[in-house]
């Protein structure tokens, strides 16, 4: 099994152990998508009936860096919101890039959620990319 399939199979365990907890607090279902390197989480609630959660790719290092994990969808319908779930979501992903040594980047975000991010921590890499850090800080 390769560094990246690990990675996968690390994450997919650590974030299904997350999600159970979610439905009997929250009421939030999910259902996971897998695509070569990448997973994504659709949500369901009784306010919207389907919508992509949450999306990351990992990419294996090579001769020009290390490998990476990118997020690129991050989302939760307004009546979930506020609840750290996206917050604990990249932890789990974030905790687990450390240890097999990837680095983290969160892409494609709007400016509030971007400026958000970079107040908790985050390195800024462009105006709308940042490196998920040690000092970023993922308490609601």
């Amino acid at each position: 099994m390769s560094t990246m399939q690990a990675i996968l199979k690390e994450i997919e365990l650590s974030l299904i152990t997350y999600l159970d907890t979610l439905e009997n607090q929250y009421g939030l279902k999910y259902s996971l998508y897998f695509e070569d390197n990448r997973i994504m989480i659709r949500g369901h609630t009784v306010e919207m009936d389907d919508f992509k959660m949450f999306f990351f790719s990992i990419f294996d290092k090579d001769e020009e860096g290390p490998g990476q994990i990118t997020l690129d969808t991050l989302f939760l319908p307004n009546e979930l919101r506020n609840n750290g779930i996206i917050l604990n979501l990249m932890d789990i992903t974030y905790q687990i890039a450390v240890k097999h040594r990837y680095a983290t980047l969160v892409v494609g975000m709007v400016e509030g959620f971007y400026n958000a991010l970079v107040r908790r921590g985050a390195y800024p890499i462009d105006f709308e990319t940042v490196q998920i850090v040690d000092r970023t800080n993922f308490k609601k």
